[in-house]
């Protein structure tokens, strides 16, 4: 047999390769360790810039909303405020009848001072309802329109034409171009 004798620098070429390909071997797990934690916080960053995104959208549709929301109340508290005045104004406009009904029935008493001093009543009466956009419409001779006039009697009349109105018994009023009340009226009818 055939012995070869490993002189020292050989051995110690061996040695070196040995301890390189152990080096090489722990590199290369460490590597791959690296590698796969890197990919592991790459897969975890995206997932989490996937919440991120999720998360701004839902911030984004939470904003619209509210600014939807303060939009909306913010109309219907000006609805609300315009609904009230019109109650108000409509009561008012009782009171402003009865007056209007008192100067017609005492026109020869007018120079009374409590007469006088309802005209003024009702002079200052109109400026208020005209600061609320309050207008009385006319309807006197006009043609009957249900969209603005209440009928309360037809009365027989052939020297007019049919759905003329003959006398108005409560005067009609639009509030800022809106129908507020409906004109109480006779209107003509031909035999």
């Amino acid at each position: 047999m055939n012995i070869k004798v490993k002189n020292n620098q050989d051995i110690k070429s061996e040695i070196s390769n040995n301890n390189n390909n152990m080096i090489n071997d722990t590199n290369n797990k460490i590597y791959k360790k690296m590698i796969n934690d890197l990919q592991n916080k790459t897969e975890e960053l995206e997932e989490n810039n996937n919440k991120i995104q999720l998360l701004e959208d839902k911030y984004m549709r939470v904003c619209a909303d509210f600014k939807n929301f303060k939009y909306r109340a913010n109309i219907e508290k000006s609805n609300d405020i315009k609904n009230s005045n019109e109650l108000i104004i409509k009561t008012m406009l009782q009171i402003f009848d009865h007056l209007e009904y008192v100067v017609l029935l005492n026109e020869n008493k007018l120079n009374d001072s409590i007469f006088l001093g309802i005209k003024i009543i009702l002079e200052q009466f109109n400026v208020i309802l005209k600061k609320y956009g309050v207008k009385s419409f006319p309807s006197l001779g006009m043609e009957f329109d249900p969209t603005i006039h209440e009928a309360i009697t037809q009365e027989i009349n052939d020297s007019v034409k049919d759905n003329i109105i003959l006398r108005e018994y409560q005067k009609g009023y639009k509030i800022n171009g809106k129908l507020m009340r409906a004109a109480k009226v006779v209107v003509s009818k031909n035999q």
